[in-house]
Order: C-alpha cells, then structure tokens, then sequence
C-alpha cells in the first residue's frame, strides 16, 4: 500500500501537481481517489477544481465526467451540485460523435444525389 502511494509522488508530476496530491491526501482521499488524480494528467488548476469534488463528496461518475471541463466550469457545476441544483453532465465524447455521425450522412446523401443526377440523362 505505501509504494503503491509513494508511486502517485512520481518525478513526472509538477511541483503545483504534487502540492495537490499531498493536500488530497491531508484532507482524507483515499488511495483509488488519488491514484484517478494523479493518473488524469490534468494540469494543477483543473487537479485543484477536481480535488475538491473528490473532498466534499461528490460522486466519481459525476467527478469523471467534469474532468472534461474547464476549471472554472467545474468550480460553477460543484457549487451546483452542493446546493442541490440538478446538475446534467453530458457526455462530450458521444455528443460529438453523434453530431460528425450526422454532418457525414447528410454530406454523403448530398454527393451521391449529384453524382447520381449527372450520370443519368436528360429528356
């Protein structure tokens, strides 16, 4: 347990990074909270914002789904979360996808009607 914790400490860190990760660990994270910390690659604003989540209770699916917001988004959504506020996290990855899926259908459907129309003859 104890080199799996001093691992987290690891020289790939910055010094801001590491300031984080010791603060977490004062303040009661657990060892699976600071290793989803750590291994994230945030920077140490975004590790700061995501910290506190992690502190004041807030559940790790909602805390996974804010790392893919600014610092200051997440600090909006977690003063949210703690009043009470129906908070809706959407998934980002999907949400693109899901649009580029469509953007590439409607731009498929557009070039093979025009190819179709001039391949066929006119009476």
């Amino acid at each position: 347990m104890v080199k799996r914790l001093l691992a987290l400490f690891s020289p790939e860190l910055t010094y801001l990074q590491r300031k984080e990760m010791e603060e977490g660990k004062e303040n009661g994270l657990d060892e699976e909270q600071l290793a989803f910390l750590g291994r994230q690659g945030l920077n140490h604003e975004k590790m700061h914002e995501i910290r506190l989540c992690m502190e004041e209770g807030i559940p790790m699916k909602q805390v996974r789904k804010l790392t893919q917001l600014e610092p200051e988004e997440i600090a909006r959504k977690r003063k949210q979360i703690l009043r009470g506020e129906i908070v809706e996290l959407r998934s980002f990855r999907w949400e693109t996808l899901s649009v580029c899926m469509m953007a590439f259908g409607v731009i498929w459907l557009l070039i093979s009607g025009f190819i179709q129309s001039k391949n066929k003859p006119y009476l």
